[in-house]
């Protein structure tokens, strides 16, 4: 897939994007060159804060929004501890891809 994506976790994490832990939202940890995620504008160390103007704190936030969009959203980040976003069209699933759900017994 074309990138890699973490929930924020840390101090450290959070320092190297210019928040606190409180703020959260989803690290792209790194993005695959020539990918969806790169011909849109992901950047490793981009830190994904909405959907849809919907606020994402978690990787489970961020898939139940993809499971809802449809055509082309709107993806607020911060870059370099400033704000920026990028649009992104068809199918989000293979430009951001997310986890399989965490069942019960791995949570």
């Amino acid at each position: 897939m074309g990138a890699t994506l973490k929930t924020l976790a840390g101090p450290e994490e959070a320092s190297a994007v210019g928040v606190s832990v409180e703020v959260g939202g989803i690290l792209v940890v790194d993005v695959k060159p020539g990918s969806r995620a790169a011909e849109v504008g992901l950047r490793p160390l981009d830190l994904i804060q909405t959907f849809q103007w919907k606020p994402v704190r978690t990787l489970d936030d961020l898939q139940t929004l993809v499971k809802e969009a449809a055509g082309s959203v709107e993806v607020g980040l911060r870059r370099n501890q400033q704000g920026a976003s990028v649009r992104m069209e068809g199918p989000v699933g293979k430009i951001l891809p997310l986890p399989a759900p965490a069942t019960a017994n791995q949570r």
